[in-house]
């Protein structure tokens, strides 16, 4: 199979918001989708964005696990976020349960996958952050996929700068 490859660059926070948000329509029970980047790039913002887009309430804000490595949001799908940035060698797979929260039925995000890559099943799209050296505030998004359902919002971020 072809990976299809998309790259786009948000100019802003809300933007990297807006394209999670509008992510969220096309994802389904099941899918992880691995996260890429350095600190900073916008991987939790970008979470936060597919939370509004599933419908999580607002009680349930969206924050970067990296002290608690696996976050939990319910709206009208299960959300997982999981950040292994602070795994270390001395703390085991199984005492995190993330081969459980991978199978528990909902949508994984995973910010620094490297170290269970092999684990991830139903890897629906990677994202890869960058930082865009021509201006501070600017993020470059590459997705990829080899999933035909994420053409279309491929092509709604050709017009993300119409996005209010």
């Amino acid at each position: 199979m072809r990976a299809d490859r998309y790259q786009w660059v948000s100019k802003s926070p809300e933007k990297t918001r807006q394209a999670g948000e509008a992510l969220a329509a096309y994802l389904k029970t099941g899918d992880c989708i691995p996260l890429i980047g350095d600190m900073g790039t916008g991987k939790t913002t970008f979470v936060q964005g597919v939370a509004r887009g599933l419908k999580i309430p607002h009680e349930q804000p969206v924050t970067s696990p990296s002290f608690t490595i696996v976050n939990r949001y319910f709206g009208s799908s299960k959300l997982f976020h999981i950040d292994l940035y602070r795994l270390d060698g001395q703390t085991s797979l199984d005492d995190l349960e993330i081969e459980e929260v991978l199978t528990e039925g909902g949508i994984v995000f995973i910010e620094w996958p490297q170290r269970i890559l092999p684990l991830i099943p139903n890897i629906a799209l990677t994202i890869i952050f960058t930082w865009n050296m021509e201006e501070e505030t600017l993020r470059t998004l590459m997705f990829e996929s080899i999933e035909p359902r994420f053409s279309e919002f491929f092509e709604r971020l050709d017009h993300a700068d119409s996005w209010d």
